[in-house]
């Protein structure tokens, strides 16, 4: 599932928004939006590891559309939620998930990164 419809899926299970928690943030909202028992657990121990692991797109430099500095992706997208959406109010939640979807990988290039056999890796070695 990509990020944005993960994260827009989740808005409607997080009742208790809190900005700097992963519980109650973005990334949290896309935790809970995908279900699976890892990411549900990575939320509850506040452990970024499989977050990385599910979108690993989200180690990416990116560029900031508010401070035009370069950070990883998950950095820029959760400093916009905490300042932005959460106390300064110039962003709403939706244009964050309409960022996001327009830096987000394709759907289809996530699926050929994250799925590859070990057959694949043994020819690719030959």
């Amino acid at each position: 599932m990509r990020l944005s419809d993960a994260i827009a899926t989740g808005r409607v299970l997080i009742k208790d928004l809190k900005p700097a928690t992963l519980k109650g943030c973005v990334i949290g909202m896309a935790c809970m939006g995908v279900g699976t028992e890892a990411l549900l657990k990575a939320v509850q121990i506040e452990s970024y590891y499989e977050i990385y692991h599910y979108w690993p797109w989200l180690r990416n430099a990116t560029l900031s559309p508010v401070d035009d500095g370069v950070h990883d992706g998950m950095e820029v997208i959760y400093s916009i939620f905490d300042f932005h959406v959460m106390r300064k109010g110039d962003w709403t939640l939706d244009q964050l998930i309409d960022w996001v979807r327009s830096i987000e990988p394709d759907e289809r290039e996530v699926i050929n990164i994250s799925v590859v056999s070990p057959n694949l890796k043994e020819e690719a070695i030959r």
